[in-house]
């Protein structure tokens, strides 16, 4: 996850703030452990839940070996096609979300269409079929 410490110094902090420092490090540890997250990580939630869910989703692609009925039918109720429409489908889910995990502000208006296009179409998917995404 995002590392809100990792622009600070380790040692040696600065002496005068390091009451301060201290404080805050105290603070945002109780918080992290009290509640699980960051306050950090919902500044970009939409960032936030595309990291944490790319690394599962790539896993889920390499370990699953099923196919949704719905995909199956759309087949024409051919198994190994279905198998190869779940992988695109997944593909595309995948990507969608390593474009949202991604903060790129230097992208030209094609490559940002592109970019939207792609994003729409995944988060449809993924929307579609978040009750497949189980084995």
């Amino acid at each position: 996850m995002i590392n809100p410490f990792k622009s600070m110094k380790k040692f040696p902090w600065n002496i005068i703030d390091f009451p301060n420092d201290l404080l805050h490090y105290i603070k945002d540890k109780l918080h992290n452990f009290r509640k699980g997250f960051h306050m950090c990580e919902l500044w970009s939630l939409e960032t936030s839940l595309a990291i944490w869910i790319i690394p599962r989703l790539i896993k889920f692609k390499e370990v699953n070996m099923c196919v949704p009925t719905s995909v199956v039918k759309q087949c024409n109720n051919n198994v190994d096609k279905g198998y190869i429409m779940w992988n695109k489908i997944l593909d595309d889910i995948i990507y969608a979300f390593k474009i949202l995990s991604n903060d790129k502000i230097d992208l030209d208006y094609k490559e940002f269409k592109k970019e939207k296009i792609a994003v729409n179409k995944g988060i449809k998917l993924f929307a579609k079929y978040h009750k497949d995404l189980w084995w």
